[in-house]
């Protein structure tokens, strides 16, 4: 938003089948068949025909004054809100509100143990990119893919890519295959933010990177980064059971529960009142590297393996429902709650969760959390993936010693980027690749992973192509990039001759 209000044409690319969202999507189900429809509209507060789902980011934190700046006027224009839930933990060892042990009882990026305000979009955090995107008077395309960035011969880079079913991370290998892409344009600039679009062309999300682009080192640093895979369940109960349990989200712990966090739908801010109470499940990082190992993203022939429901509903939708009901059966029962049945489930995998916070602000360099163990040195490898079956807390303060003035060569060595030696590129939120390519995403950058680390990240991507077209950093500084943010989503981002082209992934 902040590159399309300065004259400059900005075209999105959403490979996502229902619309931008990415990792903050959403998902909107008719009661009556089952079916999941669109969700671009805000239902009135009463509405009873649906089920309400956000499957992936739940909420978002706003903890340095950059991002604090950028919410405040996402909520005053009533794009997001403060989510006033009653957090906790649940599980062996754990009452409502929770210790501060994190290795017993761990926090979901902060939630229940740190201080400091949630916030969500207001119907669903899809609504935040959404209302973004509107605003800006960017160009958006859905439902396509980039498959290929490469140098134009006149200048720029040339785009091509598939539509339709061909290029959503469901469809079977059968359809996409038989599709041929096509030219999409040829862009000034190109910002790519999904971290699988580092990946090899066997991943569905790839965009292709021709050899020779300048680009091996950005997208070597993105690629080796460790990442954090996670399953979400999302489940339409019988009967409530937020009352009986008395807690609106919560953490669960002890017993090897595959089962991190929960929250009920209808405690956010502008989410109906629906068909029936709705809970997402989110996995713990341990759980999905087991399951990504048992079933890799990759079949043996090497072709990707898209998410079939047939996988998706007979292991961890059930498994992370199982693991909701073990949790929360001691408050049903004390209630005289019966356990409730699922009368709606669906699953989904997100093998790029989020990036393993190893090396962030230096913790693992200057030995912060290292009875944790470093995410690195402790990494699976699956289809030539790095995967962190263990984290460390989230949200994490720096020490004395943060940003721009660790030992650069430790933290280097520790992710195996190779970032030309830079004292501060531990500390950058975006790469530049050079000729008008950019990286952004909290996978690029060295803040605590998620959604802050992601909007900002977009925020300098903005602010280094404004500079390379002749705008200073004040001018960068006092215009507020820090729009630019896509909601926390997966994304690639290009600029058409001679405008800006924006390519999101779900």
């Amino acid at each position: 938003s902040s590159v399309a209000g300065r004259g400059i044409e900005v075209t999105v690319f959403d490979q996502g089948g229902r619309g931008p969202g990415g990792r903050a999507s959403h998902r909107r189900v008719d009661a009556a068949s089952g079916t999941v429809g669109p969700d671009d509209a805000l239902l009135a507060p009463e509405d009873d025909s649906t089920y309400e789902f956000d499957h992936g980011c739940q909420f978002f934190r706003a903890d340095s004054p950059q991002m604090r700046a950028i919410t405040e006027r996402w909520v005053e224009a009533g794009w997001a809100s403060r989510w006033e839930g009653r957090f906790g933990r649940l599980g062996r060892g754990a009452d409502s509100r929770g210790s501060n042990d994190f290795a017993a009882a761990p926090d979901f990026f902060g939630v229940p143990g740190s201080e400091g305000p949630v916030y969500t979009g207001v119907g669903g955090m899809h609504r935040l990119p959404r209302a973004i995107l509107a605003a800006s008077g960017a160009s958006v395309r859905r439902g396509v893919r980039v498959s290929s960035v490469a140098p134009a011969a006149g200048g720029g880079w040339a785009l091509r890519g598939t539509g339709g079913l061909a290029a959503l991370h469901d469809t079977a290998n059968s359809i996409a295959d038989g599709v041929d892409d096509a030219p999409l344009g040829v862009f000034d600039a190109v910002l790519l933010t999904d971290a699988s679009q580092s990946l090899g062309g066997w991943h569905r999300a790839s965009a292709g990177l021709a050899a020779g682009t300048g680009s091996a080192e950005a997208v070597g640093r993105v690629r080796r980064r460790v990442r954090v895979p996670l399953f979400s369940a999302i489940v339409a109960l019988s009967h409530p059971i937020g009352e009986a349990v008395g807690l609106d989200a919560f953490t669960v712990s002890g017993g090897g529960s595959p089962l991190w966090f929960a929250a009920r739908s209808q405690s956010k801010p502008g989410v109906p009142r629906g068909a029936a109470e709705c809970w997402t499940l989110v996995s713990t990082a341990d759980y999905a590297v087991r399951q990504i190992q048992e079933t890799p993203m990759q079949s043996p022939s090497g072709a990707f393996r898209p998410q079939e429901d047939s996988y998706l509903l007979s292991e961890p939708g059930p498994a992370l429902f199982d693991a909701l009901l073990a949790a929360v059966a001691p408050r049903l029962a004390a209630a005289s709650v019966p356990l409730p049945a699922a009368v709606y489930m669906h699953a989904q995998r997100w093998g790029s969760a989020l990036p393993s916070p190893a090396s962030v602000f230096g913790r693992d360099a200057d030995g912060a959390h290292k009875p944790l163990g470093s995410a690195a040195s402790e990494a699976v490898e699956v289809c030539g993936i790095r995967y962190a079956p263990r984290l460390p807390p989230l949200v994490y303060d720096p020490p004395a010693r943060t940003i721009g003035q660790g030992p650069a060569e430790e933290l280097r060595a520790i992710e195996g980027v190779d970032d030309g030696g830079s004292p501060d590129a531990d500390a950058a939120d975006a790469i530049e690749c050079g000729g008008g390519l950019f990286y952004a995403g909290d996978f690029c950058s060295r803040r605590n992973p998620g959604f802050e680390a992601a909007a900002l990240s977009g925020a300098a991507a903005a602010a280094l192509l404004l500079q390379r077209r002749g705008e200073s950093l004040e001018d960068v500084s006092r215009k507020g990039l820090g729009s630019i943010s896509r909601g926390g989503e997966s994304a690639s981002a290009t600029l058409p001759r001679p405008a800006v082209a924006t390519s999101l992934a779900a």
